[in-house]
């Protein structure tokens, strides 16, 4: 079975109602994409981690985690102060 998998199986397992899945190193090459329709999606904090997959930019990095949302299906993302010269 795929590494990427793994976490899923409990949930299949245990008929759950709902569950929790953290992302790895972002959004659209994350492997939580296999989820073809969450309940919800959303991104907490932007940070410069994993800057050599996501970009070294701000708006590089907000853009890759961008990809965890989904057309037509809600979203959260905490507020966040920047400067328009950071982003």
């Amino acid at each position: 079975m795929p590494s990427v998998l793994i976490p899923y199986v409990p949930n299949f397992l245990h008929q759950v109602d709902a569950t929790i899945l953290e992302v790895g190193i972002g959004g659209r090459s994350d492997s939580t994409n296999i989820v073809p329709k969450p309940v919800v999606t959303g991104v907490t904090a932007l940070g410069y981690d994993h800057t050599r997959l996501l970009g070294d930019k701000l708006s590089q990095i907000a853009n890759q985690k961008g990809g965890i949302y989904k057309a037509n299906f809600s979203f959260f993302s905490t507020f966040l102060l920047f400067d328009r010269q950071t982003i």
